[in-house]
C-alpha cells in the first residue's frame, strides 16, 4: 500500500513514472513537453583534422588487385574514375575518398578491421553539454 506524499517534491516524483523519466532522457522531447525540444546532432564520426592527415594517392596509382570495400569497385587501371583519390588509413586499408568520407561521418573505425580512429572531440563535448543540461532540467522537474 502506497503512502500519501508528504510534500510537493514527492507529489511531483510520484506524478511522473519511471518510464516517462527514462523516455525523456532517451528522446529529443521531454516528459509532457515540459523540457524544450532540442535536436541531438551527434554523428559519431572521426575528427575532420584526422581525416585531412590521412595518406592519399591517385586511384590509377593504386594496386589493380585491390578494391574499395565500401563500393566494391577495383582500384588502378580498372577504376571507372582513375583520377579520383584513394585514402589509405592508418591500418593500411584503401578506400575511395568519397566512400570513406561518408563512412567517417557516422563511424570512427575502419570498416574492414574496426581499428578505432580519433573521434570528433567538438561533437563529443557538445553531446556532454546537452546531456548535462537535460539532466539538470530533469532534476528541476522532479524537485
Amino acid at each position: 500500500m502506497e503512502s500519501a506524499p508528504t510534500d510537493d517534491t514527492q507529489r511531483i516524483v510520484t506524478s511522473v513514472t519511471i518510464d516517462e523519466l527514462i523516455s525523456a532522457l532517451n528522446s529529443d522531447t521531454a516528459v509532457d513537453g515540459r523540457i524544450e525540444e532540442r535536436p541531438l546532432n551527434y554523428s559519431g564520426g572521426i575528427d575532420p583534422e584526422y581525416m585531412d592527415k590521412l595518406e592519399r594517392i591517385c586511384t590509377k596509382d593504386a594496386s589493380n588487385d585491390q578494391q574499395c570495400i565500401i563500393c566494391l569497385e577495383k582500384f588502378g587501371s580498372e577504376d571507372p574514375n582513375p583520377e579520383s583519390e584513394v585514402i589509405i588509413t592508418q591500418c593500411k586499408h584503401n578506400f575511395h575518398t568519397e566512400c570513406i568520407s561518408q563512412w567517417f561521418e557516422k563511424n570512427a573505425d575502419c570498416p574492414v578491421c574496426r581499428m578505432k580512429f580519433p573521434k570528433n572531440d567538438d561533437i563529443l563535448k557538445d553531446l556532454e553539454k546537452v546531456l548535462a543540461q537535460r539532466q539538470r532540467e530533469l532534476m528541476d522537474l522532479i524537485g
